[in-house]
């Protein structure tokens, strides 16, 4: 499968070298809460607003090969993963402005 992390640019870097991180390995601490588990959340391909908040502005997204395994839980429109092996950041992407009415 696929999803969507939203980041400040900066961390993109690091993310590309080292990978995506659960909170508690490599340094890494909760940002943004956990509510549904301490894990890394991405946001499905048709929900890209879910991660657009946590992004520098313009938004930019990395978008993610996710494994759909038991370590990966669905919830709504987003995706927690629970093991680090379990996602992979393969590009930025550019989230398009909306359209002018």
């Amino acid at each position: 499968g696929a999803g969507l992390a939203g980041t400040p640019r900066e961390n993109f870097e690091s993310m590309f070298q080292r990978g995506l991180l659960v909170p508690g390995q490599g340094g890494v601490k909760v940002r943004n809460g956990s509510a549904n588990g301490v894990g890394i959340y991405t946001a499905n391909l048709n929900a890209a607003w879910l991660s657009e908040g946590f992004c520098s502005s313009p938004p930019e997204l990395l978008l993610c090969a996710v494994l759909q395994t038991s370590r990966v839980e669905s919830h709504g429109d987003a995706q927690v993963v629970f093991d680090s092996a379990h996602v992979t950041p393969l590009f930025v992407a550019s989230v398009p402005a909306p359209a002018p009415a």
